[in-house]
């Protein structure tokens, strides 16, 4: 998970989610705080005064497994994963030519794999990159990253995206992404049933309740989170 001491209010619900319903081998934070106190998670610390590239690159050095879900803390999961299926998509991603499985279907049309449920993101889509939570190859996650260090200042995710890909382009991403027929949410995205997750929790900096209030009323009762303090929207 990549955050900011910022969203240290989405912790608990970020991390109660994913030891709720996920059996991780290793559950690692990025973040620029140290004072961490949740038992199960490594923490990898960075400098805020880092680009936002160069957070996650040098973070990323710290992950030594051929494979990793790439995560942010606004995403948190709102029911049951496909655990069998991601197993499956870890295992593609790991051995095949695939660099990147996101788990969720956005704007791009269906280009089947050879995976069933599975489909290629073209190389001209405007999201050959995109960050919502997905399972990388890490070489070559941290490749994209590094790719990006040069140009980028912003210390931030915000821009990060559009920026990232001409880069993803020149590197001939290989990218896909999940979807079994899910419905439509909004004007970006489809549900995901092999990853149930909000997509996302905070927009603007405020709870996402036009978008995800059945879900987020669970999860706020559930962590003890009053919307108020941040607002909703």
């Amino acid at each position: 998970m990549y955050s900011h001491t910022s969203c240290s209010d989405l912790w608990d619900m970020f991390c109660g989610q994913v030891e709720k319903y996920l059996s991780v081998k290793r559950k690692v934070v990025f973040t620029d705080e140290t004072d961490w106190s949740r038992d199960g998670w490594d923490v990898i610390t960075y400098d805020d005064s880092w680009s936002f590239p160069g957070k996650v690159s040098r973070c990323l050095e710290q992950v030594d497994t051929e494979t990793c879900m790439f995560h942010l803390e606004d995403m948190p999961l709102y029911n049951t994963p496909d655990e069998n299926k991601l197993s499956l998509l870890e295992d593609s991603v790991r051995t095949t030519a695939i660099d990147y499985v996101k788990l969720i279907r956005g704007i791009d049309p269906l280009t089947p794999t050879w995976i069933p449920g599975v489909y290629k993101i073209p190389m001209d889509s405007p999201y050959l990159f995109a960050i919502q939570p997905s399972i990388w190859k890490t070489k070559r996650l941290k490749e994209l990253f590094d790719r990006c260090l040069v140009n980028f200042d912003g210390n931030t995710a915000r821009g990060f995206e559009p920026f990232a890909q001409q880069p993803a382009k020149d590197m001939s991403l290989f990218g896909a992404f999940t979807y079994d027929n899910e419905p439509q949410v909004g004007l970006g995205h489809f549900d995901s049933v092999v990853y149930p997750y909000v997509a996302t929790a905070i927009n603007a900096g405020k709870w996402n309740t036009s978008g995800y209030r059945k879900e987020l009323d669970i999860l706020f009762n559930e962590y003890n989170i009053d919307p108020s303090i941040r607002g909703e929207v």
